[in-house]
Parts: C-alpha cells; structure tokens; sequence
C-alpha cells in the first residue's frame, strides 16, 4: 500500500523527497506541460477536443487523487507555478478563430477580395491561474500575445516568456506577388513594398498585446515607451521578431518588453542574465549567398530586476549552436560552442569544412565583444551536444566517432582542449552526476558509424579531466527488431535522474516488428507485423559499478487499440519517495520504485480518435478544433 511522504513530517523537499523538472541552471525554472510541488502534479493535457490544466493530488507518496479539470484556450504546452498560482502557456492558431470571435477583428485585416488575413499566424495566451484551492481552480488573468511561444523561465515570481513573430500583414503576406506585379524586378519590387509598408498602421507592424476582459478584448496601447524598446542588428537578414515579455505572477497586468529583430533564436537564462541567439542569416539565404560566412548574432539582457529585463549589448561569433546548452554564462561572461561550414554548400567548388569552437563574449560599452576563442576543433565534424559546469565545458562532436572534448575555461582568455576520447556513436545531452561523473543519452554505433535506432546511455568518469574515460555504456533497445527513440535524445525534460536512488528515468518510444511466413521460398517474408512500443526505462546508476537497467514501465497497453503511428507516448518521469509517476498525454501512472510494481493510475484523455480514412487526431495534436472561449 502507498506510504507516507518520505520526509516523514509535512515538508516535502524537491531534489531529496522527490524530483522537480531537469532545468539547465539551479534557481531558473523552465516551462514544461508537467510540474509537482510534492503535494500536486499538475499536468497540461492537448487533447484537441479538451485541452485542459489538470490537477492531481498526492496525500501520500504512491498516493494519485483526482482534484481538478480546468479548461484551457488552444494547445497548451508549457506550465509555471509559484505557490498559489499558475501560468499557463498555450498556442491559439489565428485562422482557428471562429468568425464570430471579436479577437479577429484585432489580429487581421480584410483583403481586396474580402479575405480575412492575420497578421500573424499564431497567438500565445497567457491564463494566470489562482490555485490556492486546488480542486477548485480560478482564472484570474487572460491576455494574448502575437507570435509562436519560444521558452518560459520562473526565477522565484518573475517570469519571463518569448515569442517569435513571422509578420503576415496584408497586403505584404504575399511577396510573390509583388514580384509577379512588377516583372520580375527587385528594384520596382522594393519600391512597392516600401511604399505599403509606410501605409500600413504601426500596430500592423509590431507584436501587441491583447486583454481579455470578460467577453471583450482590447489592444494594449502602444505607447513611446514601447516603441524604445525595439532593437535590429546590423548586417543580418532577419524574417521576424523575438519578443521578450516579462511579469510578476503577482501582477502579471505589469508587463515589460523587449524586441529584437531576428530569425528564430535560442534562449538561456542564468538567475541574472537571459541570453538570446540567433542565425544573422538562416539557410536559405546561402543559396544566393554562398561565400557568407557562417555567423550568430548573441544578445544579452539584464534580468536580475524582477518583472523587468533590461537590454545590455549584443555581439556576433562565427558559427551555428545546436540548443540551449551552447550558451552559458559564468561571472558576466558568456560562453558560446558554434560549429562553422555545417550546411555543406555542396554548390561551392571548395565548401567550408565543419569545425567547431569556444568563444567567451564580455560586456564592452554596450557590446558583446569576444575576449576568448578557441577554434578548429574536430575538423570535419560538428557539435552534438555541449554543457559548460563553471570554468569547464564538455564537447561531443560527431562524423564517424564519437570524441568526447573536455574544455578548461579557468582562464577565460586562453580556453584549452584539456583532453579527448573517441568512441562510436554520439551523447545528445549530458547531464553531471558529481563533479567526477557524466551521464550522456545519446545513439551507439561503430567505426562505421552511428546505429541511429540504438539509444544508448553511457557513463563517463572526468575524475582526471585531461583523460576522460567512459566507463560504461548501456543498450535501451529491446531487441534486434526494435526501432525508436527516446525524446530524451532531444528534449533534456525528458531526462530525469533522481541522486537520492541512483536511478535515471527516460522514455522509449518505438516499434518492434516481426516477420511473416515465407511462402514463396524467396528468403523474403510475406509481410511484416509491427507492435508500438511507449515505456520508461529504469536504469540504475553507480560511478563505481556502472549502469543495469532496473526494469521497464510499460505505457503501450494505454495506445495499443490506436491505429496512429505518431500516438504520443509517456514522456516524463516524477519520482516521489518510494514510488514513479509516468506521465503522458493519455494517463499517470504510479509503479512501486523497489520492485516496479503496478500501483494505480488515472486517465487524463481518451484514446486518439481517427476518421474513415484513417486519420488522427486527438490526443497529442491534430487539427480538430478546440472549444470556443
């Protein structure tokens, strides 16, 4: 029978008595549709025809209590909490907006045709979220933002949110038109463009704001103030905006912004500092372009004022970064990983060879300007994976093998390849354990290269930094026939490692196949049979022993009658005292951690729907409406 909480009193801490999401930095919380305060999980469902917060109660470790369904605008898919209040980021696309919603009256125009046209393709709302009786939550805000959502991050009540806004004002959403207008020449085309631009209203132009209020919405006004806050690199060709938007969960009505003239960009937040980096020119503009440069535009921002960011400076490196985890900052400086030459430009005569490298950026009458580089790193091959711990930083790069780099950033100016080690396959995220020990998740392979159905887990000992050693490695795959991945590989909040048992949780999503009968002797099968595989996978972790898989949490019986081959599979991990919680888009479960005992579970959602002729929706996505708010 479930126990009681672990702490054995009434104060549950995260990181002893149970586990929080992976964040990259202590103290910065990152959005994720999955949060628990050791009492609660509180989980964001996307079934399309019922998005909804959910919350469940946890009186007792083992313990899982249905308390409340609220229903939420759009797609919901990220999730912060601080004490008696949530916020609830979800997607709400323009042209889902039913003609008789008053929004589209702000987010659109009418064409000569009569067309409707937004302005942008995709809104973000906001829902502030009062949860102080947890089976009866209260929204308390409503707001929506112009663009794509990008990150979340929570330093204790301060939020700070991004979006990415592709602009689709008419009649400028259709550019081809003006080339066609005007034969085909760039100068006339420039000019007309020019020309409509100017003649559009400014609101048409910029990411607003939009309150609701009731039934009612109204544009925050855009006042001088707000119009400072815009900023556009120099020598780029940037195809959006990157809005910043910053609030306390207190008074989410007290809104600071920052925009930056972008393409779409990755973010890091540190408890001071939230950086901001994006392509100064994105693929497709090598095609008539080739002999630019690879580049990266990095901005910084000050955000050690709670419900406001501050612009400091910005700079360029060479190069392209693979996620968040390239960046970092440490003692105001920022710390950059970029691979150079990784498109190919196989049109070029002589194409760029890959390379890759450290620079550390520091502050300089309001630019970022580079006062350390290390270059020409694994020639031939690109970074797929990087963490920086203090004054050291990790490197996986990959062609063929897998050589791990170990960094010394000690002196800021000078970083230096401390040591290397080469093996097959490559880590897509690594995750310290102790200042001795890595775990990495990534793919296995040989000197032929990658097994790109392999997920493997390897552990490596950095005792001796300047000989870093991999001191075991583990198959996740369940056979010869199986095929599959682990979000994990991609999505670090899927990664969860528990010190306090030594475990490490991911999830596994795939399937398994199996041959016919071979009637016509060919040495070919009939057919082939293939079994959908969702599990988590527990493996347990020792520096000294090694790595053993524990056992195996297995979520397909809950998409087994599902004929949709993308079903949304458990994807998160909560260790709660003695006992696992799975979470997926369709239900939680809770297992024994001793013996992975089956203990209860609930529903969130139904079984993914799919019509005639086979298509799905439901759970997971899909394009079947939401519910009208």
């Amino acid at each position: 029978s479930p126990g009681a909480d672990a702490s054995g009193g009434d104060d549950r801490a995260e990181g002893s008595d149970y586990s929080g999401t992976n964040n990259q930095e202590d103290g910065v919380d990152e959005g994720d549709f999955v949060k628990t305060d050791g009492y609660h999980i509180y989980t964001l469902v996307t079934d399309a025809h019922a998005p909804s917060l959910r919350i469940m109660g946890v009186p007792q470790f083992g313990e899982l209590v249905d308390e409340a369904t609220l229903p939420i605008e759009g797609y919901p898919s990220q999730l912060l909490i601080n004490g008696d209040t949530a916020a609830v980021f979800s997607s709400v696309y323009t042209y889902n907006l039913e003609p008789s919603n008053p929004l589209r009256d702000l987010v659109g125009t009418t064409d000569d045709d009569g067309n409707w046209v937004p302005t942008y393709y995709a809104l973000t709302k906001v829902t502030i979220v009062d949860i102080t009786d947890r089976t009866a939550p209260t929204v308390t805000d409503e707001f929506y933002l112009d663009g794509d959502l990008q990150m979340s991050r929570r330093i204790d009540d301060a939020v700070r949110l991004a979006t990415f806004s592709a602009l689709n004002a008419y009649p400028i959403s259709n550019l081809w038109n003006y080339l066609y207008e005007n034969g085909n020449d760039i100068a006339a085309t420039r000019a007309a463009v020019h020309a409509d631009i100017i003649a559009l209203p400014l609101a048409s132009l910029i990411p607003s704001r939009y309150v609701k209020d009731g039934a009612a919405y109204a544009r925050a006004p855009i006042t001088e103030d707000v119009c400072r806050q815009f900023s556009s690199p120099t020598n780029s060709a940037g195809y959006g905006v990157s809005s910043i938007y910053s609030f306390e969960l207190t008074n989410p009505a007290a809104i600071d912004q920052d925009h930056i003239v972008s393409n779409y960009g990755t973010f890091y937040a540190s408890k001071d500092t939230l950086v901001l980096a994006d392509f100064a020119f994105d693929w497709w503009y090598f095609y008539d372009n080739g002999e630019q440069q690879d580049l990266l535009n990095v901005h910084a921002f000050d955000i050690s004022v709670p419900g406001q960011t501050d612009y400091l400076g910005s700079g360029r490196v060479d190069g392209y970064l693979i996620n968040q985890f390239s960046l970092d900052e440490h003692e105001g400086k920022i710390r950059v990983a970029t691979s150079t030459g990784i498109f190919g430009r196989w049109w070029l005569s002589e194409p760029t060879t890959p390379e890759s490298h450290i620079t550390v950026l520091a502050l300089q009458d309001n630019e970022l300007v580079s006062v350390g580089h290390l270059g020409g790193i694994a020639p031939g091959e690109q970074i797929f994976s990087a963490r920086f711990l203090d004054d050291r930083a990790y490197l996986v790069t990959f062609e063929q093998v897998d050589p791990l780099f170990t960094i010394d950033l000690s002196n800021p100016n000078q970083p230096t390849i401390a040591g290397e080690l080469k093996i097959p396959g490559f880590s897509t995220y690594l995750h310290p354990i102790s200042d001795n020990a890595l775990l990495a998740i990534g793919v296995g392979g040989d000197d032929d290269g990658a097994d790109w159905w392999n997920t493997t887990v390897s552990l490596f000992d950095v005792s001796d930094f300047s000989d870093p050693q991999q001191t075991d490695v583990q198959s996740l795959a369940l056979d010869p026939s199986w095929y599959g991945s682990s979000e994990a590989q991609w999505d670090h909040k899927a990664f969860q490692y528990f010190a306090p048992k030594k475990l490490l949780s991911v999830p596994l999503e795939g399937s398994k196949y199996s041959e016919g009968p071979d009637h016509n002797n060919d040495g070919y099968a009939d057919y082939y049979t293939y079994e959908f595989v969702s599990e988590l996978v527990l493996i347990n972790v020792d520096e000294a022993a090694g790595l053993s898989i524990k056992g195996r949490i297995d979520h397909s019986p809950y998409y087994e009658t599902s004929p949709c081959y993308w079903s949304p599979s458990v994807r998160r991990t909560i260790f709660m005292g003695d006992y696992i919680y799975g979470i997926s888009g369709r239900v939680i479960t809770v297992s024994r951690t001793s013996d992975l005992h089956f203990i209860t579970s609930q529903e969130l959602a139904p079984q993914p729907e799919y019509d005639e002729s086979g298509y799905c929706y439901g759970t997971g996505g899909g394009d079947a409406p939401p519910p009208e708010f």
